[in-house]
C-alpha cells in the first residue's frame, strides 16, 4: 500500500506523457511540467487520480500469482512422476511461474484498463473549465464504474482486455523471472 502511494502520481506521469501523444497539442513538456500542472490544476488529489485501481490490481495480482504459482507446482510435480518433497527444477518452477503470471495478466489487464482511463480523463477537451477568475475548476469526472459501463458499451466485454497481449508478455516474463530469482 505504502508503495502504491509513493510511485502513483509517477505511474500517472508516464500514462498522461504517453497519452498525449494522441492529441494535436502537446499539454506537457517533460515529467517535471506534467507533475506541476497536475498539481497546480488539480490539487492534492490530481497525483493520486485512479489510484484505488493500482491498490486494488496489486491486490488480485499476488492473491492469484501465489494461489495459481503453488497449483502450477503440484501440477507439475504430479503431471511428471516427481518425488514428493524433492525441490522442482529451475525450468519447472519458471513454468509454474510464468503460468501463473498468464493468470494474473487476465486479471489486471480491466483494472489497469480503467487505471489508465482514470488518468488521462483531465486531459480530454471540456474536463477543465476556466471559473470566474483564471483558476480551473474541475468538473464532474466519471468513476470507475461508469468507466467501466462505457469500455463495456462502446467495445463489449471484449473491450475490457484490451492490451491483454503486452500484460500477458509482462506478467508471464516477470513472473517466471522473480520466481526463479528468489
Amino acid at each position: 500500500m505504502a508503495s502504491k502511494v509513493l510511485e502513483h502520481p509517477f505511474d500517472l506521469t508516464k500514462v498522461r506523457l504517453q497519452a498525449q501523444v494522441l492529441d494535436s497539442t502537446k499539454q506537457f513538456s517533460g515529467p517535471i511540467d506534467c507533475l506541476t500542472k497536475t498539481w497546480k490544476n488539480e490539487g492534492i488529489r490530481g497525483p493520486y487520480r485512479g489510484s484505488p485501481a493500482p491498490v486494488i490490481g496489486a491486490m488480485a495480482e499476488n492473491a492469484s500469482l501465489f494461489l495459481c504459482y503453488n497449483q502450477l507446482q503440484a501440477l507439475i510435480q504430479t503431471s511428471s512422476n516427481h518425488p514428493v518433497g524433492q525441490p522442482l527444477s529451475l525450468g519447472q518452477l519458471a513454468i509454474a511461474a510464468g503460468g501463473a503470471g498468464a493468470v494474473a495478466s487476465f486479471l489486471l489487464t480491466p483494472i489497469e484498463h480503467v487505471k489508465c482511463k482514470l488518468q488521462v480523463q483531465m486531459l480530454s477537451a471540456g474536463v477543465l473549465a476556466v471559473s470566474g477568475g483564471n483558476t480551473p475548476e474541475i468538473r464532474k469526472l466519471k468513476g470507475p464504474f461508469s468507466i467501466l459501463t462505457s469500455v463495456v458499451c462502446t467495445n463489449g466485454v471484449r473491450g475490457l482486455w484490451l492490451g491483454q497481449t503486452g500484460a500477458l508478455l509482462r506478467e508471464s516474463g516477470g513472473s517466471a523471472a522473480w520466481f526463479t530469482m528468489n
